[in-house]
């Protein structure tokens, strides 16, 4: 098997339920690049709550992971399963990629950050208080109307319906990883911002 150059988490909530709704983006991107990269389907290991899928995007082999517990236990599921098949996780908590909503950002914006605060994302905190570092990167996808301060549990399971500005930051998803992973993060933060 090869070695893996960059891990690409998406958050989001498992369930019907939560299907489509602002607080599942971090899914919904990992289908975009799953979308463009390899259509089949993803490997579920449930020993550790996760769905798993490899791809090559620019001669880079990424690792597309969702965990499938609940938001706020992201950290938990991702920590067992780096624990068991990736045990140095200094040596890869660089290669590491977080892609989340972010009630704090207007819908259509996008943020890329590497060794900042959760700012109150749930899924986030929990990532860093388990794999004891914020030394990561993440992709913050705006999820607030330009008119609505409401950051409130309501705002992020709310079903996505017509966001043309959403539907558009996921479908240049892949060309954010793309030059994170080959440009830099500097570089994708003054192409994407």
């Amino acid at each position: 098997m090869n070695s893996v150059d960059y891990f690409i988490a998406g958050l989001g909530n498992p369930g019907e339920k939560y299907e489509n709704t602002y607080h599942n983006l971090g899914f919904q991107a990992l289908d975009a690049l799953s979308k463009k990269y390899d259509r089949s389907n993803w490997r579920l290991i449930k020993k550790f709550h996760i769905k798993v899928k490899r791809v090559k995007a620019k001669k880079q082999n990424l690792e597309l992971l969702k965990p499938i517990e609940f938001m706020n236990k992201s950290g938990q599921t991702l920590t067992k399963y780096f624990n068991y098949f990736y045990p140095y996780l200094e040596a890869i908590q660089k290669k590491i990629i977080v892609i989340h909503d972010d009630s704090d950002i207007k819908q259509g914006q996008i943020q890329i950050v590497k060794a900042a605060g959760s700012a109150g994302h749930k899924g986030v905190f929990d990532i860093q208080e388990k794999l004891g570092t914020k030394n990561f990167i993440r992709l913050r996808i705006g999820i607030r109307a330009p008119d609505n301060l409401d950051k409130s549990t309501n705002l992020v399971l709310k079903r996505i319906t017509s966001e043309k500005k959403l539907r558009m930051v996921l479908a240049k998803t892949p060309a954010i990883i793309e030059t994170i992973i080959t440009q830099g993060i500097t570089s994708a933060q003054n192409q994407f911002h």
